[in-house]
């Protein structure tokens, strides 16, 4: 199931999926990963079996272009297409929403 926006509860578990996958997995420093962007940067999570397994977050950048970042899967569903799709809904969310919303 995939979830987008800002919530506690969503936050939570996008923060875990990071720290699982850049600090301990890829060595990144906490302090680096984890950025003032967190609070206000909105999200894409993908849960399955009631475990988050990918997340994206996004800048505006200008009129139907968002930058992402923070992208990563769970070791345990890379190649199964799962980045591939989250990407594409947030592709869609730039050519959709972004022209007039940067929210």
């Amino acid at each position: 199931m995939l979830y987008f926006g800002r919530s506690p509860w969503l936050q939570a578990q996008v923060y875990a999926l990071r720290q699982s996958v850049f600090v301990e997995e890829q060595q990144i420093p906490t302090a680096l990963e984890f950025d003032d962007l967190d609070q206000t940067c909105p999200y894409y999570l993908w849960v399955e079996n009631h475990q988050p397994i990918a997340t994206v977050r996004y800048q505006f950048e200008r009129a139907g272009v968002l930058q992402p970042d923070r992208f990563c899967v769970s070791a345990d569903y890379r190649r199964q297409g799962y980045g591939q799709r989250l990407l594409g809904y947030l592709e869609e969310r730039a050519c959709t929403t972004a022209p007039n919303d940067p929210s």
